[in-house]
This record gives C-alpha cells, structure tokens and sequence, in this order.
C-alpha cells in the first residue's frame, strides 16, 4: 500500500505521461512511413519502440500506484517483466539486423534492462514489506530515469538519427578537442605551407 503523501507524484506522472504518449502518437502519425515505412530508418523505428515502452511502463506504474489498498508490488512485477521481454525481443531484432544497429541502441538497452531490473527488485522487496519507505523513494527514482530516458529516445525519434544524444555529445567532445591549445602549432604549420612553396627552387 502507498502512503498517501506520494499520491499526488503518482497522479501528477500519470497525467504527464498520459500527454507524452499522446505526443509521440501525434509525432508518429505526422508521418508514419518515416518511422515504420518500409524505407524508414532503423533507427527512427527503435526509438520510437523504446520510448513507447518507456512510457508505458511508467503509465501503468503509476496507474497502479494509485489503486487504493494493495500491494503494488506484485503489478509492477509484472509490468517490468513484460517491459523486460519486450527490450529483450528489440535487441534480438537489432542483432538480426546486423551489429551496427545493436551498437547504435546498446546504451538505451543496457539502462532499460537496469531499470526494469531494479523496478522487479524493488518490488519484491515491497512484497515482503509493504511499508517498506526506501522501496518506495527507490521506485520513483527508477520511475523518473525511466521518463529520461523515453524523452531522450523520444528526442532521437523527433530529431533524426544524426541528433541523437550520443552523436551531439560525441560532436560536443570533438569540437572541443579541436580548440584545444595544443592544435595551434598544426594550424601555424599548416599556414605556413603556402610560404614554403612560393619560394622558388634553387
């Protein structure tokens, strides 16, 4: 049983997360051959896979969080373990279609299979003290990094491949290498190049 002081959390996420999913239905029905034509990207189709996952499983969370006296702990059970199955089945899927898709998803694999992980233990934990406080602090921080990372996913969906997350810190990181103080000696040499070859040969 939740104590009512972390109703109002649950009511508000599930309000939220209600508007997100409609959002990324509107996203997806915009134009639905991007995402799941034949000649969409693969990458716009497992964004959009993960993020709806994501997302529902925070909506039916919260949903149960709000059921007046019981025990959430077994529905969250078995909400995180369809959640599981359903990322296990996405990286099966990534891995048939070749390493380099699997690669591109590995991190969003590797936190959902955390979460959703951390989401069953914590709820066994609820099983066998259901007035366990901590349990329930835990499970709402899960339930946040789970909407992190369904906006970040959500992100990718609405931005393209060549704005994810990780192409953007990538582009971050070697922009600044670039400007790093030890570069300055390849570009005086580099401008240096035109004196050399207007001297004429000897």
């Amino acid at each position: 049983m939740i104590p009512a002081d972390f109703m109002t959390f649950f009511a508000a996420s599930l309000t939220a997360d209600g508007a997100l999913i409609g959002l990324l239905f509107v996203a997806i029905a915009i134009e639905p051959e991007r995402t799941f034509g034949k000649a969409a990207a693969q990458e716009r189709e497992l964004a959009a896979s993960g993020a709806f996952t994501s997302l529902v499983n925070a909506f039916l969370v919260s949903m149960i969080a709000l059921i007046p006296d019981i025990n959430i702990g077994w529905g969250v059970i078995c909400v995180a373990g369809l959640s599981l199955i359903n990322i296990i089945i996405h990286a099966a899927d990534k891995l048939r279609r070749g390493q380099r898709t699997f690669n591109r998803s590995l991190l969003y694999t590797i936190s959902a299979l955390l979460l959703y992980g951390l989401e069953i233990f914590y709820s066994v934990q609820l099983i066998l003290r259901p007035h366990n406080l901590d349990a329930v602090y835990t499970l709402i921080i899960v339930l946040v990094v789970t909407y992190a990372v369904a906006l970040t996913r959500a992100w990718t969906l609405l931005s393209g491949e060549n704005r994810s997350l990780r192409v953007t810190l990538i582009d971050a990181i070697k922009g600044r290498s670039s400007r790093a103080p030890g570069t300055a000696p390849a570009e005086s040499s580099d401008s240096g190049e035109p004196e050399e070859k207007s001297v004429p040969p000897v």
